[in-house]
């Protein structure tokens, strides 16, 4: 360790500055803004108070959206969405032979990509799943604590439609796991600006259709209403009809 950065560290130790979570008495960790605990938890979410948000939570959205899109896939703003999730996924190349530490986000990412691939992901699937984190965050916009918690939450939704690979170890006899790869920070980062840019604005405009429609059928949305919207029916202004 260089001699400045031991200089640096000893003055964070000497003022004893605490976590910027509103809150947390807990000391910085290193050059960080928060404790460990919070930093961890950012990590892990993208926010130091976020959470990870679960399939389950915004699943009736992603319902509505793949009905919606399995009718009309041919509209060109959608159909320009779809070709390009399919590239994504099918024209981007091979990955590295192995991952290591030094690995890149792009390499990291590709290597998710071809899992995605191999398991034949359809491109309806993916963007079903886009729409359905968006619609989420327009009816319930404070379960995201911030735009980087909810890319990431963005990212890892899609890339967990990779199933989980069942991995055998011999270690004190024959057993069998189910393995789930860590999604880095880099490669949400990386996936989250690219969904974003090529698919977010047909995505934000699907979404707030279906929520609207939604909240047309229920004056004063609840949870229940929203775990119990099935299939939403009839014509969505702005895109096309049946």
């Amino acid at each position: 360790m260089t001699t400045p950065i031991r200089q640096r560290l000893a003055e964070c130790a000497a003022k004893a500055r605490t976590c910027e979570v509103s809150g947390c008495h807990f000391p910085r960790q290193h050059f960080g803004k928060w404790c460990e605990a919070h930093d961890r938890r950012a990590q892990e979410t993208g926010h130091p108070l976020g959470r990870t948000i679960r399939r389950r939570e915004f699943e009736p959205f992603v319902k509505d959206a793949r009905h919606y899109l399995e009718r009309h896939q041919d509209h060109p703003r959608i159909a320009t969405a779809l070709n390009w999730l399919e590239a994504l996924v099918y024209a981007s190349g091979q990955a590295p032979a192995e991952i290591i530490r030094k690995s890149t986000a792009h390499d990291r990412l590709l290597k998710w990509l071809v899992k995605l691939r191999r398991q034949e992901t359809s491109p309806v699937e993916i963007l079903a799943i886009v729409i359905g984190i968006y619609a989420y965050r327009e009816w319930s916009p404070q379960v995201f604590r911030s735009d980087r918690h909810f890319n990431h939450q963005l990212a890892i939704r899609v890339l967990r439609l990779v199933r989980p690979e069942r991995v055998t170890t011999m270690h004190r006899g024959c057993h069998e796991y189910l393995s789930k790869d860590r999604i880095t920070t880099g490669v949400r980062d990386l996936l989250s600006e690219a969904l974003n840019r090529h698919v977010g604005v047909v995505a934000l405009s699907v979404a707030r259709k279906l929520v609207a429609k939604i909240e047309a059928a229920n004056p004063v949305p609840t949870a229940l209403t929203m775990i119990l919207a099935g299939t939403i029916t009839g014509p969505i202004e702005g895109l096309p009809n049946e």
